[in-house]
Order: C-alpha cells, then structure tokens, then sequence
C-alpha cells in the first residue's frame, strides 16, 4: 500500500535486496525536509547494514508529514529496524541534522544536532570543487522535458530546490540572490578561473560532441571550458556550444556529459 509502507513516498531511500552487498558507503549532502513519507529509509533485505555505511552533512527534518502508524506515525523523519540487526549505531553520521528519528516498532530516538547539508558547490568526479551549483546548469533541460511531460512550464530546479537550501540549511546559496532569480531579474554569471595549464589552446575544430578543444577526448577540460561560457552567447565547440545554436547552456552541458569519458 503506497499510503502505509514506510519505504514509499521517501525523500531518500536506500533499499537492498536479492542479497547483493554493499560496502563503504558514503551518503553526503543529503536534503530531505517536507516529505509526505520519511525523509530518510535504509532497509537492506532484513540483514545488518553493510560495513562501514556512513551519513555525512545531512539535513533530514520535517518529514514524515503524512506517514501512517506502521511506517511510524506522523513526524517520522528516518527509519530504520534495530530487530534485523539495522540498528543506528551502525551508522557513522558526522555533521547531521537529523530529527524524528525512530525505530521500527515507533520508539522516538534523540534529534541529531549537527551542522547539515552543504550543497553549494559542484562536485567533479567525486570531488567537491570550489564552483557553484547555482543556478542548476540544467534548467533548460528540465523546463522543456517537465513542459512536455507534466504541462508544468518554467518548473525551476533553482527556484524549487533553492529556497528549500536557504530555508532549512546553514549553508544558504550566497552566488546569486535566489528570490530575484526566480523572479526573473537578470544574474551575471561571473567567469571562473583556472590554471594556465589547462587553457585550451588548439584551434583544431572539435572531432567528437563535447570536444571543446580539439584533442580528440572530452574530459574535465571541456567542461571547464562550457563553465566559463555557461549563460553567453558565444557560438561553437570551442566555446562550449556544443549543440551549435548560439548560446551555452544546460542543453551544452548535458552533450559533454553523455560523451563524457570518450
């Protein structure tokens, strides 16, 4: 019943099963506030949580909205089953702000009052780097598939996710004002820096889509090279317009990283 499991309806779930296992898990920079269901579900097939799972930089309040009796009761924010060995101490949770904690059988555990979630930055190959997120570089992308699909128009990543950042985490979005934005006064996208090294220097014409500077592989240097011409009018895939239609955005971003690793 989608209405009573407490795995349905989650802001983040993790669910094992067909006896695969996991291990060394990290979960980071985790948001998950106004969820009908629970902000936060681990069940792994009734087995102990695999080794060394941890929780860093969550942010998981105001959940469980609409959650029934048997997926804990309203204000059930994140479950877990201590009687299948998935106790919570078997969590290493650093950094977390995490409240409406109960076990299976509905017992509220202590609020965990860390510091949270911190999503204002880019991650490149699993690294956080010192670029911003915001605004989402895939908003044209996702305007266009949710008018498609949903007949919902301008749905904005930025303006949706945004406010929730600025609103229920410590780490506010401080790149752009997100209140203007989404009321449609003009940013500036200020151009990022990088090493002189990196700078691409051939004028070959790019051979692969996502190619920016002609070296026959697109990797990180291209996306450096579409980040810095993200949100202009510059043409061609030596500037990042990777689909040719005379501006850099999103849809760019979105052809280096289907090629990405090519």
């Amino acid at each position: 019943d989608v209405y009573t499991q407490p795995s349905y309806r989650a802001g983040f779930e993790v669910f094992g099963w067909s006896g695969g296992t996991i291990t060394n898990t990290l979960y980071q920079d985790i948001l998950a506030v106004n969820n009908t269901g629970h902000g936060f579900f681990h069940y792994y097939n009734g087995l102990p949580i695999p080794a060394n799972t941890s929780v860093n930089r969550a942010t998981i309040i105001h959940n469980g909205l609409d959650a029934r009796q048997i997926a804990g009761g309203l204000g059930t924010g994140a479950f877990y089953d201590p009687g299948h060995g998935q106790d919570i101490s078997q969590f290493t949770i650093t950094d977390s702000h995490i409240t409406g904690l109960k076990t299976w059988s509905s017992v509220p555990q202590p609020d965990i009052e860390g510091d949270g979630a911190q999503i204002t930055k880019r991650y490149f190959d699993g690294q956080l780097t010192n670029q911003n997120l915001w605004p989402w570089p895939m908003e044209d992308r996702i305007k266009t598939e949710y008018s498609r699909e949903f007949g919902a128009h301008n749905f904005s990543v930025t303006c949706e996710i945004g406010k929730l950042i600025n609103q229920y985490t410590n780490h506010p979005i401080t790149n752009i004002n997100v209140d203007d934005y989404c009321s449609g006064v003009p940013i500036t996208t200020p151009t990022i820096a990088i090493n002189p090294t990196q700078t691409p220097t051939s004028t070959q014409t790019p051979s692969k889509p996502g190619d920016a500077n002609g070296d026959n592989k697109v990797d990180g240097v291209d996306y450096v090279v579409w980040l810095n011409n993200y949100n202009t009018s510059n043409s061609g895939p030596s500037n990042g317009d990777f689909n040719n239609d005379n501006k850099v955005d999103g849809v760019d971003y979105v052809v280096w990283l289907n090629h990405y690793g090519t």
